[in-house]
């Protein structure tokens, strides 16, 4: 057994064998930036050994800049483990705010009287859930669960007024940033998925904490709780093993899902029923159901296209009783994987960059000294390179701005010096992370092309586009197109709809009528599979330079010619 004490936060843990220092800092809840799951490979996870000894497990261990990676060392004897600014897991910029249209109020309980009591009756099955004196107002709980973040609203269901709303990172993320980090963590740990179930659970009875705390209000005066996510954060918040996932043919049973708050561990009633809007596959789940419903495609005879960009892509297209959706690599890029100095958008992220009279301008999430650059950042960063043809169409820096420098061999883009920064260290762009941007950026575009194709639509037949998720919320359109991630739609209007599955779980929860229409719209949802698709590799390779086809960017194509 050896000590491990994380500064600068001063928590202690006690390790054992081949647990790396990840694993330490996982144990005493020290959140440190991981996007790979601790493969290695991200290079996010650097920490300063202050004291003791440790061993490296790989060649890649250390850094050139002298710091470690905590995934890839393992403690010898006591040690201090200092944690620097850009390893840490900050504040981060959350989308709590969904699109919530005025419906007519219809919830799932109701209230009868009898004899001077107050009985709340579950409408679907007719349970009694509580006992209460008659001025009882019945609150309920929407909850988005989203990989990185969760997102909860506090609703009066006699009013359909949202009393609070509470926000944090999902405490899942020390497992790993994305789902396949975490899903390898269960494959790993038998019981891994019940690590990731607790998580889970303790970071929703904390924000419903905050939401008593907020509007005076007791958590047993929560009877109804609807919750919206991808499938695997579906799953996990259920208790149910993901292991499967693994396997690209794992099949999941299309319909909702239903459970007790009290077999679950949240703090609300403890009678109170829980419904998960319906998945569709693997990676489908019931945020995407959330995102139709708030839509209101489901209900319109023109034919639309939905885009949700987060750490996957999900693409929809369809209208009033068809919808065929796909789904694929999303914005891992853009949330730091595969870029030095790529970060999530938190405190000390640059979230916008424009190149004015060959100057650098840029905007920090927090006001702060940057730290590295979010999505909507380096979006706005390729195509203010482009544009400025810093970069030619293949991402190749060009050596005609003073701030494209060689270091090891290698051109770099110099975003902000080092006086400028948080770190002390410039931070830049290479031409590695510019091919690692538009390859993403290309698997976002080929599957909006590809699922056009399926269905025999070209760009002119959209009549309105959806942008949701938190990503494409904060992302500029415009420079968006002008790097080729989103086609122009020449007949289509553009509506930002915010965060679609938490609007989902509060219609749902507070209009009973809704069940069907998401459970419809499940059934009626064919899912397209774009591993190893012809289509999607060919639109995918002509998708990797800037802008990309001109049929799909003939704006762009006149503006650089």
């Amino acid at each position: 057994m050896v000590t491990v004490i994380f500064e600068p936060y001063g928590r202690k843990v006690e390790v054992t064998g081949n647990e790396t220092i990840l694993d330490a800092a996982m144990k005493c809840g020290v959140v440190i930036r991981s996007i790979c799951g601790g493969k290695g490979a991200c290079k996010k996870c650097k920490v300063r050994i202050d004291k003791g000894e440790v061993k490296l497990l790989s060649e890649e261990a250390k850094l050139e800049d002298g710091t470690l990676l905590a995934c890839q060392v393992v403690p010898v004897t006591d040690c201090v483990v200092y944690v620097p600014e850009e390893s840490r897991l900050g504040v981060q910029k959350v989308l709590h705010k969904g699109k919530v249209r005025p419906e007519e109020l219809d919830p799932w309980v109701r209230k009868e009287y009898k004899d001077g009591k107050v009985v709340i009756i579950y409408r679907e099955d007719g349970r009694i859930i509580d006992e209460r004196d008659k001025d009882f107002k019945p609150l309920g709980l929407a909850i988005d669960i989203g990989s990185t973040k969760v997102v909860t609203y506090l609703v009066d269901l006699e009013t359909g007024k949202i009393l609070a709303e509470a926000y944090d990172i999902n405490k899942q993320v020390i497992y790993g940033d994305d789902l396949m980090s975490r899903i390898e963590y269960c494959i790993r740990n038998k019981d891994g998925y019940k690590d990731l179930h607790n998580a889970v659970i303790s970071c929703i009875n904390d924000l419903i904490r905050r939401l008593v705390a907020m509007s005076r209000t007791k958590v047993a005066d929560i009877v109804h709780v609807v919750a919206a996510g991808n499938t695997v954060m579906t799953y996990l918040f259920l208790g149910r093993d993901v292991r499967g996932f693994a396997d690209a043919h794992y099949e999941v049973e299309k319909g909702s899902y239903r459970a007790n708050a009290r077999d679950l561990g949240l703090l609300t009633c403890k009678n109170a029923p829980v419904y998960c809007l319906p998945c569709v596959g693997r990676f489908l789940g019931g945020d995407i159901i959330g995102d139709i419903l708030t839509s209101g495609m489901w209900k319109s005879d023109d034919i639309q296209l939905l885009i949700d960009i987060g750490t996957n892509t999900h693409v929809v297209v369809g209208c009033r009783d068809w919808y065929i959706a796909t789904t694929g690599p999303g914005a891992t890029t853009f949330e730091g994987y595969g870029v030095r100095y790529g970060m999530k958008a938190m405190e000390g992220a640059i979230e916008r960059v424009v190149i004015r009279d060959g100057k650098v301008e840029y905007q920090v999430i927090g006001n702060v000294k940057p730290i590295g650059i979010c999505g909507s950042g380096l979006i706005d960063l390729l195509a203010e390179l482009f544009v400025n043809k810093i970069i030619d169409s293949q991402g190749k820096l060009r050596k005609n701005h003073p701030n494209v420098v060689e270091r090891n061999g290698k051109l770099e883009f110099i975003v902000v010096p080092a006086s400028e920064s948080g770190t002390g260290k410039d931070i830049t762009i290479d031409e590695q992370d510019i091919k690692n941007l538009l390859e993403s950026k290309a698997s976002v575009c080929a599957l909006i092309t590809t699922l056009l194709k399926k269905v025999r639509l070209d760009l002119s037949d959209i009549k309105r586009v959806y942008i949701c998720g938190a990503f494409a919320n904060y992302l500029d359109l415009n420079n968006a197109v002008k790097i080729g991630m989103i086609p122009e739609f020449p007949n289509a209007e553009i509506e930002y709809i915010g965060n679609g599955s938490i609007a989902g779980a509060y219609l749902v929860l507070t209009n009973y009528k809704y069940k069907d229409v998401v459970e419809n719209i499940a059934e009626n949802l064919t899912y397209i599979e774009m591993i190893n698709d012809s289509d999607f590799v060919d639109e995918y390779i002509a998708a990797t330079t800037i802008p990309g086809k001109k049929e799909y960017f003939p704006t762009v194509w006149s503006l650089v010619s």
